[in-house]
């Protein structure tokens, strides 16, 4: 009989290799995923893309990066120091909104997106401080009654607002003044309602947008995004014109098409798209 030798080696399954190659499946299995995802969904990342998706409407401009937006949420245009490139990126897209209204600046201009955090607001509250500075008396409203933000950019109270007005807890609709901005007023959102389209929807709305054409030079109104909500579809044809604010990276080109298509068969005037090419690096401020 033989005698028995012990092997050099242990045999059996060899778990680091299994574990190396797993994680390597994985890894290409996800890229796959991904590469399918945009094959199938792409997103708008050019001038060029939005420009093509938007088809009869114009892209009027592109909002560059700005380092000082991701920085905390106070509005641009009340820094001390503003990025000087991204206000004058602000002050073209001022003045492509005059050409595309014929001559003239909408008095009521409804601003939305496809999608959440493309920079409506951040877009809204800037545009509207810009007006105000050049010696207009601006009415901001914050009609965004699910996600409200325009009272984070410009540091106000949210206690009261909008919502109080439109359910008849208030009598009128509560103006607040932002600092730094004597001919700025503002209706901060409110407190949250259970429902926000019939809110939006009521003859107190459609009252507060006839006085306030009566008052102000301008109107502003920081809308919900377009997609899967139609509070921003009730507003679109009480304004004189909408913009729509198209982010890098953030809405596809099917979102993009669906937002157009929503504000057209809601009987909105869009005047044009802007493409948000910040959106992402600032953290996507709503």
């Amino acid at each position: 009989m033989d005698k028995a030798i012990i092997p050099p080696r242990k045999d059996g399954p060899n778990y680091a290799k299994y574990a190396l190659l797993g994680l390597l499946s994985g890894l290409f299995l996800s890229s796959l995923l991904v590469l399918l995802r945009e094959s199938l969904q792409p997103k708008v990342r050019l001038t060029a893309d939005l420009q093509e998706i938007g088809g009869k409407y114009q892209v009027l401009h592109s909002l560059p990066f700005s380092k000082t937006l991701g920085r905390g949420s106070q509005a641009e245009l009340l820094r001390q120091n503003p990025d000087p490139v991204w206000v004058d990126a602000l002050r073209y897209l001022k003045t492509s909104l005059v050409l595309a209204n014929n001559g003239k600046f909408p008095q009521i201009l409804h601003i939305t997106s496809p999608l959440p955090g493309e920079g409506k607001s951040t877009t809204a509250v800037n545009l509207a401080l810009m007006l105000a500075n050049t010696g207009n008396k601006v009415l901001l409203i914050d009609a965004d009654l699910r996600k409200p933000t325009v009272h984070k950019h410009l540091e106000l109270d949210n206690t009261h607002g909008l919502t109080h007005y439109l359910t008849g807890v208030a009598h009128e609709s509560p103006l607040a003044r932002v600092k730094g901005s004597r001919l700025l007023f503002v209706v901060c959102a409110g407190p949250a309602v259970p429902d926000p389209v019939e809110a939006l929807s009521s003859d107190y709305m459609q009252t507060l947008l006839d006085k306030s054409r009566e008052i102000f030079d301008y109107v502003i109104i920081d809308a919900p995004p377009v997609l899967g909500m139609a509070d921003s579809l009730l507003l679109a044809n009480r304004a004189d014109g909408t913009l729509l604010i198209v982010a890098n990276n953030r809405s596809t080109k099917q979102d993009v098409r669906t937002g157009i298509d929503c504000i057209e068969k809601s009987h909105g005037k869009l005047l044009g798209l802007v493409q948000n090419t910040g959106a992402e690096q600032s953290q996507q401020q709503p």
